[in-house]
């Protein structure tokens, strides 16, 4: 019979396993969440929850589906610390990008020349180093999952800037290696291990079932897109946002991060946004108390533009403002206002972010040829034509929606083929649908984008002045 390819996908708040064949068929889907209250609340979470909720998912594999299984692949969130020791037993919980420690730090590494993604996990480390006791191993969630499955310690990442939140230089030229400790870096879409007996006994899997090292989600939703030439941009909506576009133009677009892509004479041009989809789910959870699903079901046949501006800043924001001081605002409610149209300007404000940050790569220099959206956010027709809508583009949906499950199952094939990864993307991936503007819709989007644009800047000094207040100490003419 022939093969099947697994990938298992660590959220930030949801794990995920997808089952392929070769044929690009969607066999097989489950997942579970994972401590999200707790998460949401401290923004971290213990690494013990993370590896139950992949093993709850592997023990309810269908033994028709484990027979057959080639290969597995793991792909995760980030970025995202899991400080180990050398035998692999975490020595701190996981410290997630919801985490508010440090990030104050953030803007000034950028200032000072560092990457962005990099500043993310060198301000976590910082504070980090001095919680710890002995070195630690520095993992993300997909390494540590991996590392249960096989015993093997190491980074599943490109050897570039851009793909680490740390490197073995960065830590070298802050004299950090005593406390923390880089191990060797797997090239994604090559051989990981083996299973251990351990693990293959405990799922009822064959011992030679293979670990092929995956990479950080947003890589996967690339190569699962298609996203791997000149102009093609990738939208990745779920709990939060990555917009990348793949350019042959080596630009820096202000409030942006640019990076070697891994295919040579690329370059990665990408915007991170904190809390887009999350937004839209404290809304479900806070306000509405419906659940989610029936929240945008109820939102169909609201009339757009809403009329309400959305700042999604629930947890500071990072491209294109890198500003943990940014707070969330609702702009423009009147008696008319409802929760329904709220809703509807929840999902319009990350049309309008996205819309912000391809005006930014365009201004640059940077051509857009295509735009294909993915993840959670892609499922929902309402959402999708919203973007569209801002954008004043055609946005592709491709036929597998949960492109970073597609994504891992491409380098489990090109791993157990050893077939070019471009090819294989181009060979197997398809557009599911389209979505087109509306052309009317989209002039009076241009409008009010203009006005999202300014909300920030407006209220900067506003969210600075909030962050000096010491809510806790009560007001100031109170302790005079």
């Amino acid at each position: 019979m022939a093969d099947l390819f697994g990938t298992i996908h660590i959220g930030s708040t949801n794990c995920k396993i997808g089952i392929f064949d070769e044929e690009a068929n969607f066999l097989y889907r489950d997942d579970s969440p994972i401590s999200s209250q707790l998460l949401r609340r401290s923004g971290t979470i213990d690494p013990f929850e993370i590896w139950e909720t992949v093993s709850g998912l592997l023990g309810r594999l269908p033994e028709r589906i484990k027979r057959r299984l080639r290969a597995l692949c793991v792909i995760g969130q980030g970025p995202t610390v899991v400080p180990v020791d050398r035998s692999g037993q975490p020595l701190y919980r996981a410290i997630t990008w919801l985490d508010g420690r440090g990030k104050e730090r953030i803007p000034v590494l950028i200032d000072q020349g560092v990457d962005p993604q990099l500043a993310a996990g060198l301000s976590a480390l910082e504070w980090l180093k001095e919680e710890l006791s002995e070195q630690a191993v520095l993992l993300q969630p997909a390494d540590y999952v991996a590392y249960r499955l096989t015993g093997r310690l190491a980074n599943m990442s490109f050897p570039f800037v851009g793909y680490l939140p740390w490197s073995r230089q960065a830590l070298e030229e802050r004299e950090w290696s005593h406390a923390f400790l880089v191990p060797e870096i797997v090239e994604p879409g090559s051989l990981f291990s083996n299973l251990t007996q351990e693990a293959a006994d405990r799922f009822n899997l064959s011992p030679q079932t293979l670990l092929v090292a995956g990479a950080p989600d947003f890589v996967a939703a690339l190569v699962g897109t298609g996203t791997i030439e000149d102009g093609s941009l990738c939208d990745r909506g779920g709990s939060s946002q990555g917009v990348t576009l793949c350019s042959k133009s080596e630009v820096f677009p202000p409030g942006l991060m640019t990076t070697p892509f891994f295919k040579p004479g690329l370059w990665k041009i990408s915007a991170i946004m904190n809390t887009t989809g999350i937004a839209l789910e404290w809304f479900c959870r806070k306000v509405t108390g419906q659940p989610l699903e029936l929240t945008l079901e109820q939102a169909v046949g609201c009339a757009t533009p809403t009329k309400i501006l959305f700042l999604p800043y629930l947890s500071g924001e990072r491209s294109p403002h890198w500003d943990s001081k940014a707070k969330g605002v609702f702009w423009g409610l009147t008696l008319d206002s409802d929760a329904r149209r709220m809703t509807v300007a929840i999902l319009e404000s990350v049309g309008y972010a996205i819309a912000d940050a391809i005006e930014r790569m365009e201004n640059a220099g940077c051509v857009i040829k295509r735009i294909r959206t993915t993840g959670k956010q892609a499922l929902s027709p309402i959402w999708t034509q919203i973007k569209s809508d801002i954008l004043g583009r055609p946005v592709e949906v491709p036929e597998i929606r949960e492109s970073e499950l597609w994504g891992g199952a491409l380098f489990s094939m090109k791993a157990v083929s050893n077939r070019d990864l471009t090819f294989l993307s181009h060979e197997k991936t398809r557009v599911g649908q389209t979505y087109y503007p509306d052309s009317k819709k989209h002039l009076l989007y241009k409008e009010l984008l203009s006005m999202f644009q300014s909300l920030y800047p407006a209220n900067k000094p506003l969210f600075a002045q909030w962050a000096r207040i010491d809510f806790a100490r009560g007001p100031t003419t109170q302790r005079d």
